[in-house]
């Protein structure tokens, strides 16, 4: 989620740049302390919240140019430099030392006149009593980076020197050694990291705490969690004590659960409805979700400080397909098994296809320019609105069980959610099929019934008319004029196209399938179990696995009667590259990762894996024994079906038999040709385009963890958004309660 109002990493400015003169204090109620860049995350979020009518303490900002000008006056640049140039992030001893280090220093300098005299002559107007001394640096409480507790915060500071003191302390608390940690991991500049101080009246607190806008264990945003503790909330913050805790509906305020009923509950229903509102206003202020902290002081409550909840799985973006709650599964796992994010081309060409088949499914006459409404991008990865699905009972556990066989976390998740919340969903009157569905099966129906007729007429056809296709890309890829053209081409024409050669494919690969699944049926029902059909299944012709198995058997043959070991160019492997090079190591749909031909040593590894696991000419005619064996088993089948059931019935196995060796090992034909049509095109755009010209395809970031499933993703109806559901493998759902009243990107 990106931040609305402040800058995300803003650059360093120069002494003075913020137009605010070292030395210089801004108020809370002063409009230029809702500058990141003068007042730090935390800083210039006081601000604002103060501004827009919140209760937050009055107070004052100590500004970054006034820390520069301190660094400057002590010369302390240089030391930072040196000290900070080769750190690392996975040297504790390092980052300990480093820290030390810089902290000494800092705290010995002198804080300059022109800046300290200033901070006196704020601190007494504001009454000369105890204050809160927070630091706030221009990295911290970011959407992106909330950098919490790496910082130092003094509490109850009392006296001038002492509060000039408590500002020099944080700004030498830049220099934690988990801050440190924190931005060489980052990649953040620390010589361009600078750090304002907040200065605010010191809030006598009765009770205190945090509260978060969305549930951060179940990831629900129409929850409000609130926890306190007894005085000031620092023991909390620090873990010191157990908090009373309670979760909140966050549209009716409705207490949902409370602490037990041991001891007296440090607030009640006014005053957490209370606070509530506040860290909802909050939220709707900053533009997501806030973990806030709070106090409350007779019968005033304030908000100390707010970040934004980092760890939320982000929202679906685009508007969703429906009212109520949503429920979001990644495409790719449904559709071909993959959990992590694809690459960002590779996302890109994916969101192609999905607008491709949602333009053939509603029968556009102009192809869709934007992403269909039940496809929507978050964290790098496309999500599929399966609501409709899961709101039918009887569909949606059968989606779920199906996911077992992409998934099996995804799968447990979905029957988990369904149980316990599968009753929120609004049951379909009826299922609305899409309107091209009707058009696209009676186009279907004579490819079905030609490939049935004549199987290997329709296998060869099916054949030449890809390669055909396949030629024809390249050579119109290979056309193109600049980089506007080529990025178009694989972006929106590329897709479309491949999809329309893709499925063309389908009849003879339905028919394939279907006659798989009736031979296994009629030799159940014919001869009591269809276990002899295994050869068959297991040796199919025309696979194009299985056809690249062989031919690098056959090239590991060839290096071995060479006398020498693969090399990227040894003979027999450009061929190999000539007809597999489109393929890929891993999730090969993805269009960003490199092919066998961009990268052959992948070729010669698998190369010297056959060549270790034996003699080559064995795995071949082991592949010729599979063929055979194969076609055994078919005589086998067909001749024990006319011993028990007569010759008819063994005619009728016959033909299924042979339907299904002409066109079962079509089945990977049409995911196979996406491989071959979309990179062979790209890299026909890509080797024209200079690296430096070519657009960012997608400015989503990823997980940090490739493996890391999404966790519930929240949810959303058309104008009010919220969370629902518990965190799930590959589940997302979204939910169309509102948590702050008014329409929010959350």
């Amino acid at each position: 989620m990106t931040e609305p109002h402040l800058v995300l990493h803003a650059p360093s400015p120069a002494p003075g740049a913020t137009g605010v003169p070292p030395g210089t204090v801004t108020w809370l109620d002063d409009p230029r302390s809702a500058d990141l860049a003068l007042a730090g995350g935390k800083g210039a979020r006081l601000a604002r919240l103060r501004q827009a009518g919140l209760p937050v303490p009055d107070g004052f900002v100590v500004g970054t140019d006034s820390y520069r000008h301190f660094v400057a006056t002590a010369g302390l640049a240089p030391l930072v430099e040196q000290v900070t140039a080769d750190l690392d992030a996975r040297d504790t001893d390092g980052m300990t030392a480093a820290s030390a280090r810089l902290r000494a220093a800092f705290e010995a300098a002198p804080v300059p006149e022109d800046v300290a005299s200033p901070i006196v002559a704020a601190w007494r107007r504001l009454g000369g009593q105890a204050v809160a001394v927070r630091s706030s640096a221009t990295t911290e409480d970011l959407p992106g980076a909330s950098s919490a507790g790496q910082q130092d915060t003094l509490l109850d500071v009392t006296g001038a020197e002492r509060v000039v003191d408590a500002v020099r302390r944080c700004w030498s608390s830049l220099w934690t050694a988990r801050a440190l940690a924190y931005r060489t991991r980052q990649g953040d500049p620390h010589a361009q990291t600078a750090v304002a101080v907040v200065v605010q009246r010191m809030v006598p607190a009765d009770v205190a705490g945090v509260l978060f806008t969305a549930d951060p264990l179940t990831g629900r945003r129409d929850r409000v969690v609130v926890e306190a503790v007894r005085g000031l909330g620092d023991a909390l913050v620090s873990g010191r004590v157990t908090p009373q805790r309670w979760v909140l509906d966050a549209g009716t305020r409705a207490v949902l659960d409370a602490p037990d009923g041991a001891g007296r509950h440090l607030l009640d229903g006014e005053r957490l409805r209370e606070l509530a509102g506040l860290g909802l206003a909050a939220a709707t202020l900053s533009g997501g979700p806030q973990d806030v902290e709070w106090a409350t002081a007779g019968e005033r409550c304030w908000l100390l400080q707010a970040r934004p909840i980092t760890t939320l799985f982000p929202l679906p973006s685009g508007p969703p397909a429906g009212p109520g709650l949503r429920v979001y599964i990644p495409l790719t796992l449904a559709s071909q098994g993959i959990a992590e994010p694809l690459t960002p081309a590779g996302t890109a060409v994916f969101a192609g296809l999905a607008t491709a088949v949602s333009s053939l499914w509603s029968l556009r006459s102009r192809p869709r320019q934007e992403l269909p409404p039940w496809v929507s991008l978050a964290a790098g990865r496309l999500f599929y609105d399966v609501t409709p699905l899961l709101a039918s009972p009887r569909l949606g556990r059968r989606l779920a069980d199906r996911m077992a066989l992409k998934d099996p976390a995804t799968s447990a998740a979905l029957h988990e959610w369904l149980d316990r919340e599968g009753s929120r969903l609004d049951r379909p009157r009826g299922v609305a099929l899409p309107a091209g569905l009707a058009v696209w099966v009676a186009r279907e129906v004579p490819g079905l019934l030609a490939a049935a007729v004549a199987p290997d007429r329709a296998r060869r056809r099916l054949l030449a008319q890809v390669e055909d296709q396949v030629e024809r890309f390249r050579r119109e890829a290979a056309g193109l004029a600049g980089p506007r053209e080529q990025v178009e081409f694989v972006l929106r024409a590329l897709p479309r196209r491949t999809l329309d050669v893709a499925w063309a494919q389908l009849p003879p690969v339905y028919v394939g399938l279907l006659a798989g699944a009736l031979a296994a049926w009629l030799c159940e029902r014919w001869l009591g179990s269809s276990a002899g059909l295994e050869p068959v299944r297991r040796w199919l012709p025309h696979d194009p696995t299985v056809a690249m198995g062989a031919a690098l058997a056959r090239l590991a043959r060839t290096c071995r009667e060479a006398g020498g070991e693969p090399f990227p160019t040894a003979p027999g492997m450009q061929e190999f590259l000539d007809t597999f090079g489109h393929r890929a190591p891993d999730r090969e749909i993805d269009l960003g990762l490199p092919r066998f031909r961009d990268d052959p040593s992948y070729v010669v590894q698998l190369v010297r894996g056959y060549l270790a696991a034996g003699d080559p000419a064995d795995l071949l005619a082991r592949h010729r024994r599979g063929a055979e064996e194969a076609d055994a088993a078919v005589r086998d089948l067909v001749a024990a079906v006319r011993r028990a059931r007569g010759p008819v019935r063994a005619l009728v196995l016959r033909a299924v038999l042979a339907r299904y060796r002409a066109l079962g090992g079509l089945r990977e034909r049409p995911s196979s040709t996406w491989c071959g049509c979309s990179p062979r095109a790209a890299a026909c755009c890509s080797r024209s385009v200079p690296p430096s010209s070519r657009p960012a395809t997608s400015t989503t970031p990823t997980t940090s963890s490739s493996s890391t499933r999404p966790t519930c993703a929240p949810g959303w109806t058309g104008r009010r958004r919220a969370c629902a559901g518990a965190p799930s493998a590959g589940v997302g759902s979204t939910s169309g309660s509102s948590a702050g009243g008014r329409s929010r990107r959350s």
